[in-house]
């Protein structure tokens, strides 16, 4: 197994069905395509998920982050999550499992393709047993989103999500059980939402008690996350899908 930190490419693709996506395999062209891509490819990743647009999908859509269980509570006992979150802290491993490496998160802020535009982040997630990071999740999109904070907006937030994860290549070692894409307004505003990530870890102390709190059921209920940054730019024919977002064109 390859481990590729460095990405150069993340496609989208929607199929009718996992009977179709099957057939294209078996076909004729397929097979000629895919001499070419044999030899192009170092290596690919393929996940493929029942997604749903999270924001941008029409109301008869099922969608997980309407559900009733979903609506946000600041009400939560955090004895037991905190005391989880304080044990994980303790083993550098884990934490980097969870937070990534320090300097490949300095490359990121570094980089100057990131300078400008907004910015999309394609989350590869791995639960601990326990229901904490979807309550995270609901707190984080509420918060980016301007109901729990001033700096949120209708512009941040999740894009893209599905809790019906099944990696078909990859590490056959690791099982994902959500895929989802969240939104940014800049990498500044990236960067800001996570610092009060990282100051929470560090100190237990957060200016927004419900992120506070919300970063501590993070760090309890995630066991891995894949994170890749994508610059997003305005292009109205990048997504075909009627029900997305109409502005996605992305390098990374």
């Amino acid at each position: 197994f390859i481990i590729i930190k460095d990405w150069d490419g993340v496609v989208i693709i929607e199929y009718p069905s996992p009977q179709f996506y099957m057939e294209s395999l078996d076909s004729e062209l397929y097979r000629q395509a895919n001499d070419l891509r044999a030899q192009a490819l170092q290596a690919t990743e393929i996940h493929a998920a029942d997604c749903t647009w999270a924001i941008h999908a029409k109301k008869e859509v099922e969608n997980p982050w309407r559900k009733e269980s979903m609506k946000l509570n600041l009400n939560i006992d955090m004895s037991i999550p905190q005391k989880i979150a304080n044990e994980k802290m303790k083993n550098a491993k884990t934490i980097e499992a969870i937070m990534g490496e320090p300097q490949r998160f300095m490359q990121f802020v570094q980089d100057e393709r990131f300078q400008q535009g907004k910015i999309w982040m394609l989350n590869l997630l791995k639960m601990e047993k326990n229901d904490y990071y979807k309550e995270y999740g609901v707190r984080a999109q509420a918060h980016l989103t301007g109901k729990i904070s001033s700096s949120g907006g209708s512009d941040q937030g999740m894009q893209l999500v599905s809790d019906k994860i099944f990696s078909l290549t990859g590490n056959p070692d690791l099982q994902y059980d959500t895929v989802g894409v969240m939104q940014y307004r800049s990498r500044q505003s990236f960067l800001d939402y996570v610092s009060g990530s990282r100051a929470n870890n560090a100190s237990g102390k957060d200016k927004n008690s419900a992120m506070s709190d919300g970063f501590t059921l993070r760090t309890a209920g995630l066991a891995t996350q894949g994170l890749i940054a994508m610059l997003v730019e305005s292009d109205s024919d990048s997504i075909s899908d009627p029900d997305g977002p109409k502005l996605i064109k992305s390098r990374i």
